[in-house]
């Protein structure tokens, strides 16, 4: 009696495991807009370029700028073009990190991905982008400080 009842507890067992394995697992949900707490404007210096002030050629700070709203993520350095995503859609990855999916603002149309880790006040970013159906990454840009 206790062995039959010992076989049917792991036959039990057995097909309960076997039946949990075969379920897929949860895809991670997609959220539209971008986290509030993250809302605002970033920068990091980027070195000294050369501008014209009154006439005249003064070196001044170069500062990559990141800022973040409801809908969009914009960098610029420079003052050069912005590189900007629309309608984005985020995602948390975990370990203070969001991977971010929008469309390209300017330049026509296309995906692009960004991803940013947090530490208090500042900010990581990378760019990617789709090629035969993958995510590229570039690397992180330093810290980014909230202003």
């Amino acid at each position: 009696m206790k062995t039959k009842t010992m076989i049917a507890t792991a036959l039990i067992t057995a097909g309960l495991g076997i039946g949990a394995a075969s379920s897929p697992a949860n895809a991670a949900n997609w959220h539209n807009g971008t986290p509030k707490f993250l809302r605002g404007n970033y920068r990091h210096a980027a070195g000294h370029v050369y501008d014209v002030v009154n006439g005249h050629y003064k070196l001044v700070k170069n500062y990559h700028v990141v800022t973040i709203t409801k809908h969009t993520i914009q960098e610029m350095a420079g003052g050069g073009d912005p590189d900007s995503i629309k309608n984005v859609r985020y995602v948390y990855l975990g370990h203070h990190t969001y991977e971010f999916k929008g469309n390209l603002a300017f330049y026509g149309p296309g995906i692009r991905y960004r991803r940013v880790h947090y530490s208090g006040h500042k900010i990581k970013i990378k760019d990617g982008w789709l090629s035969n159906h993958k995510v590229h990454w570039d690397h992180y840009y330093g810290w980014h400080n909230r202003y």
